[in-house]
């Protein structure tokens, strides 16, 4: 199996071993999906939605207006989200740092025993020329939280900072965290 784009960090497979596990599972899942309603196909979500996706992009690329960057940024981080299944409830989460900081959060989902599965992550929208930054070298803007929560906004570390002490070291630590950027998505797993 060709795995162009995806990295084996810190070894957890063995190198042979990644592809042959990878292949495995999915196929099980698109398998599970060719059997479902058209809709519920995220391939077909995905598909459809990428001439829009890549509109928006190329209007972003080519506007140093700011106001509109974030409208361009958002709409498009909020369309592939939704492709992907999951509907957009931004909030503010604390963060297991002594200063009870905030991080900013796109979606949560949960597990069927209520524990948390997935935390989206929106990194704020980029500046001219740095839509290529990979997400989790960047920090979260003020302008992301809602005026009341400013105050305890996390904005010095960056996002890759985050996950290993503020997110995964919560008590209900989500089990996958996926981080949301202009170019690029990183999805993360907490081992368990």
């Amino acid at each position: 199996m060709d795995l162009t784009g995806i990295e084996n960090e810190a070894e957890f497979f063995p190198a042979g071993t990644l592809s042959d596990v990878l292949e495995v599972e999915l196929q099980d899942i698109t398998g599970r999906w060719s059997r479902e309603l058209e809709g519920a196909n995220p391939v077909t979500r995905l598909s459809g939605s990428a001439d829009a996706y890549l509109r928006l992009y190329r209007q972003l690329l080519n506007t140093t207006d700011k106001n509109l960057r974030n409208e361009l940024y958002s709409q498009s981080v909020v369309l592939v989200s939704t492709a992907l299944g999951y509907d957009v409830k931004r909030s503010s989460e604390t963060l297991a740092l002594d200063a009870g900081s905030l991080a900013r959060v796109m979606n949560k989902t949960f597990d069927a025993d209520g524990k948390q599965a997935l935390w989206i992550i929106e990194t704020p929208a980029p500046a001219a020329g740095e839509e290529q930054a990979d997400p989790l070298g960047q920090a979260f803007d003020r302008e992301q939280y809602d005026s009341d929560e400013q105050e305890h906004a996390e904005l010095e570390k960056t996002i890759e900072e985050l996950l290993a002490d503020g997110i995964f070291g919560l008590p209900d630590v989500p089990r996958y965290v996926l981080v949301a950027g202009a170019s690029q998505w990183v999805l993360l797993d907490q081992l368990k």
